[in-house]
Protein backbone atom coordinates (compact mmCIF):
# COMPACT_ATOMS: atom_id res chain seq x y z
CA UNK A 1 0.00 0.00 0.00
CA UNK A 2 2.76 2.05 0.66
CA UNK A 3 4.70 2.28 -2.77
CA UNK A 4 1.28 2.91 -4.32
CA UNK A 5 0.94 5.88 -1.82
CA UNK A 6 4.02 7.45 -2.85
CA UNK A 7 3.71 7.16 -6.59
CA UNK A 8 0.63 9.25 -5.84
CA UNK A 9 3.03 11.62 -4.04
CA UNK A 10 1.37 11.23 -0.86
CA UNK A 11 4.52 10.86 0.80
CA UNK A 12 3.42 11.55 4.59
CA UNK A 13 0.43 8.62 4.25
CA UNK A 14 3.12 6.45 2.22
CA UNK A 15 5.46 6.62 5.31
CA UNK A 16 2.99 6.02 7.90
CA UNK A 17 2.08 3.29 5.98
CA UNK A 18 5.77 1.62 6.30
CA UNK A 19 5.83 2.92 10.18
CA UNK A 20 2.68 0.64 10.38
CA UNK A 21 4.80 -2.76 8.55
CA UNK A 22 7.94 -1.64 11.22
CA UNK A 23 5.47 -2.21 14.07
CA UNK A 24 3.65 -5.57 12.76
CA UNK A 25 6.95 -7.33 11.64
CA UNK A 26 10.22 -7.23 12.84
CA UNK A 27 11.46 -7.38 9.17
CA UNK A 28 9.83 -6.29 6.18
CA UNK A 29 10.41 -5.08 2.97
CA UNK A 30 9.19 -1.43 4.35
CA UNK A 31 12.64 -0.57 5.80
CA UNK A 32 13.71 -0.69 2.30
CA UNK A 33 10.61 1.43 1.04
CA UNK A 34 10.92 3.66 3.87
CA UNK A 35 14.80 4.15 3.12
CA UNK A 36 13.83 4.79 -0.69
CA UNK A 37 11.29 7.28 0.57
CA UNK A 38 13.47 9.31 2.09
CA UNK A 39 16.58 9.20 -0.48
CA UNK A 40 13.54 10.93 -2.78
CA UNK A 41 12.49 13.49 0.72
CA UNK A 42 16.82 14.16 0.67
CA UNK A 43 16.65 14.85 -2.85
CA UNK A 44 13.73 16.98 -3.11
CA UNK A 45 14.86 18.99 -0.13
CA UNK A 46 18.61 19.45 -1.40
CA UNK A 47 17.27 20.21 -4.41
CA UNK A 48 15.07 23.13 -3.40
CA UNK A 49 17.72 24.42 -1.55
CA UNK A 50 16.63 23.81 2.21
CA UNK A 51 18.57 23.93 5.18
CA UNK A 52 21.01 21.99 5.39
CA UNK A 53 20.44 20.27 8.68
CA UNK A 54 16.42 19.04 7.62
CA UNK A 55 18.27 17.25 4.54
CA UNK A 56 20.56 15.85 6.99
CA UNK A 57 17.99 14.81 9.13
CA UNK A 58 16.51 12.74 6.12
CA UNK A 59 19.84 11.65 5.13
CA UNK A 60 20.33 10.22 8.56
CA UNK A 61 16.98 8.18 8.66
CA UNK A 62 17.42 6.85 5.04
CA UNK A 63 20.02 5.81 5.65
CA UNK A 64 19.05 3.70 8.91
CA UNK A 65 16.43 2.51 7.05
CA UNK A 66 18.62 1.24 4.16
CA UNK A 67 21.22 -0.37 6.14
CA UNK A 68 18.44 -2.17 8.41
CA UNK A 69 17.30 -3.50 5.50
CA UNK A 70 20.77 -4.81 4.75
CA UNK A 71 21.18 -6.08 7.97
CA UNK A 72 17.88 -8.18 7.96
CA UNK A 73 18.26 -9.31 4.57
CA UNK A 74 17.24 -12.87 3.92
CA UNK A 75 19.50 -14.04 0.68
CA UNK A 76 17.27 -15.36 -1.61
CA UNK A 77 17.56 -13.80 -5.16
CA UNK A 78 15.16 -10.43 -4.71
CA UNK A 79 16.55 -9.72 -1.69
CA UNK A 80 19.82 -9.34 -3.34
CA UNK A 81 18.83 -7.59 -5.64
CA UNK A 82 17.03 -5.01 -2.66
CA UNK A 83 20.28 -5.55 -0.63
CA UNK A 84 21.85 -3.96 -3.59
CA UNK A 85 19.96 -1.17 -4.07
CA UNK A 86 20.00 -0.77 -0.21
CA UNK A 87 23.96 -0.94 0.16
CA UNK A 88 24.04 1.56 -2.83
CA UNK A 89 21.96 3.99 -1.08
CA UNK A 90 23.75 3.80 2.25
CA UNK A 91 26.96 4.83 0.17
CA UNK A 92 24.93 7.58 -1.10
CA UNK A 93 24.33 8.97 1.94
CA UNK A 94 27.73 7.64 3.47
CA UNK A 95 28.90 10.45 0.87
CA UNK A 96 30.98 7.79 -0.97
CA UNK A 97 30.07 8.91 -3.95
CA UNK A 98 32.54 7.67 -6.05
CA UNK A 99 31.79 4.18 -5.13
CA UNK A 100 27.89 4.59 -6.07
CA UNK A 101 27.59 4.45 -9.88
CA UNK A 102 29.46 1.02 -9.72
CA UNK A 103 27.09 0.08 -6.95
CA UNK A 104 24.32 1.30 -9.02
CA UNK A 105 25.27 -0.44 -12.08
CA UNK A 106 25.35 -3.81 -10.08
CA UNK A 107 22.14 -3.00 -8.66
CA UNK A 108 20.56 -2.69 -11.57
CA UNK A 109 22.12 -5.68 -13.36
CA UNK A 110 19.25 -7.22 -10.65
CA UNK A 111 16.63 -5.44 -12.23
CA UNK A 112 16.50 -3.18 -15.43
CA UNK A 113 13.34 -1.91 -14.51
CA UNK A 114 14.09 0.24 -11.16
CA UNK A 115 14.47 3.31 -11.84
CA UNK A 116 15.90 4.22 -8.47
CA UNK A 117 19.35 2.70 -9.18
CA UNK A 118 20.32 5.29 -12.52
CA UNK A 119 18.63 7.74 -10.28
CA UNK A 120 20.75 7.09 -7.12
CA UNK A 121 23.99 6.90 -9.88
CA UNK A 122 22.64 10.63 -11.26
CA UNK A 123 22.94 11.67 -7.97
CA UNK A 124 26.16 10.86 -7.26
CA UNK A 125 27.75 12.28 -10.44
CA UNK A 126 26.00 15.67 -9.86
CA UNK A 127 27.72 15.70 -6.45
CA UNK A 128 30.92 14.90 -8.11
CA UNK A 129 30.12 17.58 -11.22
CA UNK A 130 29.99 15.18 -13.94
CA UNK A 131 27.12 16.89 -15.55
CA UNK A 132 26.97 15.03 -18.41
CA UNK A 133 26.81 11.52 -17.05
CA UNK A 134 24.47 12.24 -13.95
CA UNK A 135 22.21 13.82 -17.09
CA UNK A 136 22.72 10.23 -19.09
CA UNK A 137 21.68 8.88 -15.46
CA UNK A 138 18.67 10.81 -14.76
CA UNK A 139 16.93 10.69 -18.03
CA UNK A 140 17.39 6.49 -18.18
CA UNK A 141 15.58 6.76 -14.41
CA UNK A 142 12.90 9.15 -16.40
CA UNK A 143 12.32 6.73 -19.29
CA UNK A 144 12.07 3.72 -17.12
CA UNK A 145 9.58 5.43 -14.94
CA UNK A 146 8.30 8.39 -16.88
CA UNK A 147 6.07 9.10 -14.05
CA UNK A 148 8.05 9.98 -11.20
CA UNK A 149 9.10 14.02 -10.89
CA UNK A 150 12.95 13.85 -9.36
CA UNK A 151 14.44 12.64 -11.99
CA UNK A 152 12.99 15.17 -14.39
CA UNK A 153 13.84 17.81 -12.07
CA UNK A 154 17.36 16.76 -11.66
CA UNK A 155 17.74 16.67 -15.24
CA UNK A 156 16.61 20.55 -15.01
CA UNK A 157 19.00 21.05 -12.58
CA UNK A 158 21.91 19.48 -14.16
CA UNK A 159 21.32 21.50 -17.40
CA UNK A 160 20.96 24.94 -15.69
CA UNK A 161 24.55 24.24 -13.68
CA UNK A 162 25.86 23.20 -17.52
CA UNK A 163 24.17 26.96 -18.95
CA UNK A 164 21.69 25.50 -20.97
CA UNK A 165 18.84 27.40 -18.99
CA UNK A 166 16.18 26.32 -22.30
CA UNK A 167 16.96 22.51 -21.76
CA UNK A 168 16.75 22.84 -18.13
CA UNK A 169 13.03 23.81 -18.67
CA UNK A 170 12.64 21.32 -21.22
CA UNK A 171 13.35 19.15 -18.61
CA UNK A 172 11.02 19.85 -16.16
Amino acid sequence: RGRALEMQYRFEEAEADYCQALQNYKYSYAHLYRGFLGLRKHSRLTLLGTPEAKAAAAAERAREDLRLHTYYSTGDVQDDRNKFVAQTGVAYFSRDFDKVPMMAETAAGFDPSEWLCPYVKGLALARLERWDAALAAFEEASKIHPYVAEPHAWAGFVQWKRGRPVEAIEAL
